[in-house]
């Protein structure tokens, strides 16, 4: 999280007793949750979509919105940000390689 590069997720299958939409979909872009001392997210909803919607469950916030930006939102997928075996670690921590084949 200290590199600016986000939160590791631990869990990777997450809440299970989310929405059965939510589990179909994954984690997104406007999705509001909390992140649990395992590092797993619990979803809450997604600011842009409706309130109807049936990805969302019991958790909207009282008279929720949706939010609509006056701009159009764009996002870009980088598959390689990290290539494979590369080491994502804060300052201060010593790295040792002792192979360059993960087994």
């Amino acid at each position: 999280m200290s590199t600016g590069n986000g939160f590791p997720v631990f869990n990777a299958k997450g809440d299970v007793s989310r929405p059965h939409e939510h589990q179909l979909r994954g984690v997104g872009i406007g999705d509001v949750g909390t992140m649990g001392p395992d590092g797993d997210f619990t979803f809450c909803f997604n600011i842009f979509l409706d309130p109807k919607d049936s990805i969302h469950s019991t958790w909207l916030p009282p008279n929720f919105e949706q939010f609509e930006p006056s701009k159009p939102i764009r996002s870009t997928e980088v598959s390689e940000h990290f290539r494979p075996g590369t080491v994502i670690a804060s300052s201060g921590i010593n790295v040792n390689v002792t192979s360059e084949s993960p087994l």
